[in-house]
C-alpha cells in the first residue's frame, strides 16, 4: 500500500530483489540508505515489502529526474548496491516510471 499520495507529476523508482536467508546486515544498510535518501531534495518517500521467500519490492518516490540522478550517483547508494550484491541478494532490478495523470488505474476493489 502506498503510504502517502503525492501531487502529480512525480517519479517512482521500483527496486526488486530476492534475498537469501539471513539478514547479514541488510536491514541496517537499508535503513542507512533511507536516511541518506531523505536528505536529497526531491525525495518524497518510500514503501517496501518482502515475502517469506525473500522476494521484495521497494518503491521510492521522487519529484524530479534530477533528484533520482543525485541519488543514483550518491556515494552511499553506489556502495549499498555493491554491498547487497555481495551479501546474498540476487535478481536485482531497477525500473523508473513517471506518474503524471490522475486516476490512471480503475481498481476493481
Amino acid at each position: 500500500m502506498i503510504s502517502k499520495v503525492f501531487e502529480l507529476p512525480y517519479y517512482a523508482v521500483i527496486f526488486t530483489s530476492k534475498r537469501s536467508p539471513g539478514d547479514f546486515g541488510y536491514l541496517e544498510m537499508a535503513q542507512n540508505l533511507l536516511i541518506e535518501a531523505e536528505k536529497i531534495e526531491g525525495f518524497l518517500g518510500a514503501d517496501s515489502v518482502r515475502d517469506a521467500e525473500g522476494i521484495g519490492i521497494t518503491v521510492s518516490y521522487w519529484r524530479t529526474l534530477e533528484a533520482i540522478d543525485k541519488w543514483k550517483n550518491h556515494t552511499l547508494h553506489i556502495e549499498g548496491k555493491r554491498w547487497i550484491s555481495n551479501n546474498g541478494t540476487k535478481n536485482i532490478q531497477f525500473v523508473s516510471v513517471k506518474l503524471n495523470m490522475k486516476n490512471f488505474l480503475n481498481p476493481l476493489f
